[in-house]
């Protein structure tokens, strides 16, 4: 998931060379594993994926919630109003929609209870490009948090709250393999970001108009997408 690797994975990786520099990480983001194949084959050791995972013999912690935000023009009407009291709202307004948000079946299957469907036409599975739309005023895009680049100015960032459940983010490994002492500290380090993450989220969602806070974030820049 582009999001994890660049916004959550760094720190996790920073923080866990320090404490096992003699350990080398492989990170292998290519090809899409969403089915977590080459987990269950045991080419790797260990997967991120969001609950729930595919059928197979995997064990999995979750490491972190990961809110649905809408992510609109700075200074639009989208953003000035705030938290919509249902997705109602957001009909007959044109939603971009990520490779995140279609791969997410409770994000699409809110949207579309309440008649809201993604844009045919705006769609790409590069968060950032979803994210340029909505600051070019060419929609309302519907993002998990983390997938977010909060140091863009150009665009507003609107939290949805539990009008969409969030994500659950996990890791997860092969159960019939005995876990390594090293992949329990990695396990133990991404649930320690995961819950820094979450509690920096907390503080910065107060902010006016969604804004991120970077002075709360300066143990976290590189999974905040701060720096």
């Amino acid at each position: 998931c582009e999001s994890i690797a660049a916004r959550f994975l760094p720190e996790v990786l920073r923080r866990f060379r320090a404490e096992r520099p003699d350990v080398e990480i492989v990170v292998d983001e290519t090809p899409a594993d969403p089915e977590l194949t080459s987990l269950a084959r045991g080419a790797h050791d260990l997967g991120f994926g969001v609950l729930p995972l595919p059928d197979g013999p995997f064990q999995a912690t979750v490491v972190m919630t990961d809110p649905w935000v809408l992510v609109a023009e700075a200074g639009s009407a989208v953003v000035r109003r705030g938290t919509p009291r249902t997705l109602r709202e957001l009909r007959g307004l044109p939603v971009i929609a990520s490779r995140s948000t279609l791969e997410a079946p409770p994000c699409l299957n809110c949207l579309r209870a309440a008649g809201v469907n993604p844009s045919e036409a705006l769609r790409s599975v590069n968060d950032s490009v979803v994210q340029a739309f909505a600051a070019a005023g060419l929609g309302v895009a519907v993002m998990p948090r983390l997938a977010v680049n909060t140091a863009d100015d150009t665009v507003g960032v609107v939290e949805l709250g539990e009008l969409i459940p969030p994500r659950r983010i996990a890791i997860a490994w092969h159960s019939d393999r005995m876990p390594h002492p090293s992949l329990e500290v990695f396990v133990t380090l991404a649930a320690r970001v995961g819950s820094q993450l979450e509690h920096l989220r907390a503080v910065e969602s107060q902010a006016p108009s969604g804004r991120l806070l970077a002075r709360h974030a300066s143990g976290l820049r590189s999974v905040a997408g701060v720096a």
